[in-house]
């Protein structure tokens, strides 16, 4: 099962690389950017939901892991303040600075590890993604030509490859947390 995962990740992981790469979505139509992103964000959800294996995979993660690694939500949000002369200001002030407090909320759950600020982080990292894929999303609807810089590497890898992952991460965790015999000291 991890095996099939893994490859499946690396497949995806590839092919995000190769469209940013070789620049695929700046010859097409700027609306076909949001629509992949939305295709790519609800199959990884059903995905989740509907394959007993990759649900399985990713319930075994525990709760630190899945904090340890939305640390990097840092970064992300720092690489869109970096990029934020060439980005729709409303899109940057959502995204940058609430992936960077989600990182730290991560930070605060991982280093206290109380149910409580599991929870507050992932609520906020829920709602924050989603407010960051509808915002960009609605940019690229409309054929905000600021957008496109999302589609090219490095920041294309956000949307269509750590986004997906990192929201069913937090959909399982939510999960975990909403347990009745979940255990405090996670």
């Amino acid at each position: 099962m991890k095996r099939k995962i893994t490859l499946g990740l690396s497949i995806w992981l590839l092919i995000t690389l190769l469209l940013g790469g070789f620049e695929v979505f700046s010859i097409l139509p700027r609306q076909f950017f949001g629509i992949s992103v939305f295709v790519t964000v609800t199959t990884v959800t059903l995905l989740y939901f509907k394959n007993k294996n990759s649900k399985e995979f990713v319930d075994s993660i525990s709760l630190k892991q899945i904090a340890l690694v939305h640390i990097f939500r840092i970064i992300a949000g720092l690489l869109f303040l970096y990029y934020s002369d060439n980005l729709p200001e409303a899109f940057v002030s959502k995204a940058s600075y609430g992936d960077i407090i989600s990182g730290l909320l991560a930070i605060l759950a991982l280093l206290f590890n109380r149910k409580f600020l599991h929870y507050i982080f992932h609520l906020f990292g829920l709602i924050d993604l989603i407010t960051a894929l509808s915002i960009g999303t609605y940019f690229n609807i409309i054929g905000n030509s600021k957008m496109a810089t999302i589609f090219y590497l490095p920041l294309i890898l956000i949307p269509l490859f750590i986004v997906p992952i990192l929201l069913v991460t937090h959909i399982s965790s939510l999960k975990k947390l909403n347990q009745k015999n979940y255990n405090e000291n996670i």
